[in-house]
């Protein structure tokens, strides 16, 4: 991804004041290793983070991920946050006392509020039903 990287960079030189060059360039790399940072935060559990990558990322992802080398990082990025945002599902259903959290960082996911109340019911179900069985 790294060479993506350089070659948008180059293209932003002829456009940028010198000023803003290092700031745009970082930014610009932080959303090149978006889907690998993604995937690491989620293979140690650490989805706090993960939310956290995606939700500083997706201004550009939003403004410029039809573009270019955008493209496939945004379509990996999307899919990381998927897969978060399954485990964040399942953490719902599994763990007392983490269901506003879990839900807030569902919403950085940008999961709508009809989908928030169905996964919060099933996760009350599950519990219900453990509790009980």
């Amino acid at each position: 991804m790294r060479d993506h990287c350089t070659s948008a960079c180059a293209g932003l030189l002829l456009t940028l004041p010198p000023y803003l060059l290092l700031p745009v360039c970082r930014m610009v790399q932080a959303v090149f290793d978006l889907p690998s940072r993604m995937q690491a935060a989620l293979e140690e559990d650490a989805l706090d983070s993960a939310v956290s990558f995606y939700a500083e990322a997706l201004p550009v992802l939003r403004k410029y991920g039809h573009k270019g080398a955008f493209r496939g990082v945004a379509v990996q990025a999307d899919a990381a946050a998927k897969q978060v945002s399954t485990a964040l599902k399942r953490r719902l259903a599994e763990r007392k006392g983490e269901t506003e959290h879990v839900v807030l960082l569902l919403r950085q996911l940008g999961e709508g509020d009809d989908t928030l109340q169905v996964s919060c019911l099933e996760g009350m179900s599950c519990k219900f039903h453990m509790g009980h069985a």
